[in-house]
């Protein structure tokens, strides 16, 4: 586990102290700063480019197929059109 995500989380449990002991501004600085790092590292990493080919060719549907919901009953009814 990141000693970030540690933090937070420490942070998070031992809120109702850490609020009587420091000011509450500089807890949401400490936490935005945590935060936008994390951002920042998974910005950087290397998105992989698409190529042409690599995949199989097809539809994404989304929703939960086995819902009972109204999403559910549209993803089914996409995916039977598509195999048509």
């Amino acid at each position: 586990m990141d000693i970030s995500k540690i933090l937070l989380n420490a942070g998070e449990a031992l809120r109702p102290a850490l609020t009587k002991i420091i000011p509450m501004k500089m807890l949401s600085r400490i936490k935005a700063g945590v935060i936008n790092n994390a951002a920042d590292k998974l910005s950087a990493d290397a998105i992989i480019k698409y190529e042409h080919g690599y995949y199989k060719e097809g539809a994404n549907v989304i929703g939960n197929v086995k819902g009972d919901n109204g999403l559910g009953q549209s993803a089914r009814i996409m995916c039977r059109l598509l195999d048509e």
